[in-house]
């Protein structure tokens, strides 16, 4: 009941969906941060506007807000489907009357995609990404991503494709920078379990044998340590820090 398909984070509503039902779906994705930073609470602010709070709202809330769940939120897919079960997973009765307590259900699955068969290019967005490192040396908005001198930043990014489905034809890392930098760039090789320096320069960047670099379960790893030259600046900005992902299906 009261499905949705999300995207990065675009929403688009399905309504019900009845057993054997199917339902075609078109969902335009965003364009995006430029360093991909993403918050999943804005999702609740699009399938409740108009400030529809009840049981729901709050639950959903609740699942996707860190403000609200520091222990347990849940993490979306970059393709997820959204919503309520109309039957308890463990209905809870009154041991008097034998009533079965009201209940709300919510159920959220990770969707994969399917590429075609030529060579297709994943939108950034469309990639999961989290956090390797601590954040007390690098920060994180809509718009910017900051490294201090000497520290590193690494990100795992997940392909929203079943990897044993996916033909990689290429990595670029784009780049952009609010001055010139300098640093070192590492990338997790799955076959060798260690990383691998890449040659770093700012802009599209495409990185060499890329199919080392993609786990069996669709995991990519990149690491960035600024290294702040003498009378630099000590923090490097980035305005654009993204992955792409090229391939197609087979």
């Amino acid at each position: 009941y009261d499905a949705a398909i999300v995207a990065s984070g675009s929403v688009e509503r399905l309504g019900d969906i009845r057993p054997g039902a199917s339902q075609p779906v078109a969902v335009r994705v965003g364009p995006g941060s430029p360093v991909d930073y993403y918050q999943t609470d804005r999702i609740v602010g699009q399938l409740y506007p108009n400030g529809q709070h009840d049981t729901r709202y709050a639950i959903l809330s609740a699942a996707l807000n860190p403000r609200q769940n520091y222990a347990s939120g849940v993490d979306l897919g970059t393709v997820s489907l959204i919503g309520w079960l109309n039957s308890p997973v463990n209905p809870v009765k009154n041991p008097e009357t034998g009533e079965i307590a009201q209940h709300n259900t919510l159920f959220i699955t990770t969707i994969p995609i399917d590429l075609p068969a030529k060579s297709e290019t994943i939108p950034s967005q469309l990639l999961m990404r989290e956090q390797l490192t601590p954040s007390y040396g690098s920060r994180l908005d809509a718009n910017r991503l900051t490294v201090n001198s000497g520290e590193s930043v690494a990100f795992q990014f997940m392909v929203p494709v079943n990897p044993t489905q996916l033909n990689l034809h290429s990595l670029t890392l784009a780049t952009s920078t609010e001055t010139p930098i300098t640093g070192t760039l590492s990338i997790f090789n799955w076959r060798q379990q260690a990383w691998d320096t890449v040659p770093f320069a700012v802009g599209n960047l495409s990185i060499p044998n890329a199919d080392r670099f993609l786990s069996p379960t669709g995991a990519i790893r990149v690491r960035f340590q600024y290294k702040a030259p003498t009378a630099g600046p000590t923090i490097a900005t980035f305005t654009r820090f993204q992955l792409f992902v090229t391939g197609s299906g087979r």
